[in-house]
């Protein structure tokens, strides 16, 4: 039982981290990865930042992105913490000769509550972001986004890779 529920926590730790991995990856390329439909369709604040002046953002935009992204981080650090002293608490558990099923079990649900709500900032981040902007500059954001995804062609030899060789063809445009 044990050798079970630690098999069910690794396994989905590391399908939670290759997922995010893979999701922040994705623009430009089809086959392994693919977009993330929601994502997609809103902004990530560094797209912003980089291509503020392109877009020509006010002030008062800049202001309020500034100020949703400090209230985001300080949510982030809370959940953060949290989830770290939860999971610290799911490792003594699973360290156990013998495992308490059902203390194992809320413990899980209470880590997935956690993920659950920062992944309901980070929606609401992005959300914020896009509102902030006019249709005019949305589509100027994915216009430059656009021309400047990643493309495997940029990669240096010192640059990491997560990409398995021959599994993945860029998108003809």
């Amino acid at each position: 039982m044990k050798k079970l529920i630690l098999f069910t926590l690794l396994s989905l730790f590391t399908i939670t981290n290759y997922a995010q991995e893979a999701t922040a990856i994705t623009y430009g390329y089809t086959g392994l990865f693919r977009k993330d439909p929601i994502k997609s369709q809103l902004f990530k604040l560094e797209d912003v930042m980089k291509h503020q002046k392109a877009l020509r953002l006010s002030k008062q935009q800049k202001d309020n992105i500034v100020k949703a992204h400090q209230e985001a981080q300080m949510e982030f650090a809370k959940w953060q913490w949290d989830l770290q002293a939860v999971t610290e608490e799911m490792s003594d558990l699973a360290s156990q000769s013998k495992i308490d099923e059902t203390k194992a079990m809320s413990t899980l649900e209470t880590m997935l509550d956690m993920e659950r709500n920062i992944k309901r900032t980070q929606l609401r981040l992005m959300i914020k972001i896009k509102n902030q902007l006019t249709q005019a500059q949305q589509e100027k954001l994915r216009e430059l986004i656009d021309q400047n995804r990643f493309r495997l062609d940029d990669l240096d030899s010192n640059t990491p890779s997560i990409f398995p060789e021959g599994r993945l063809k860029k998108n003809d445009k």
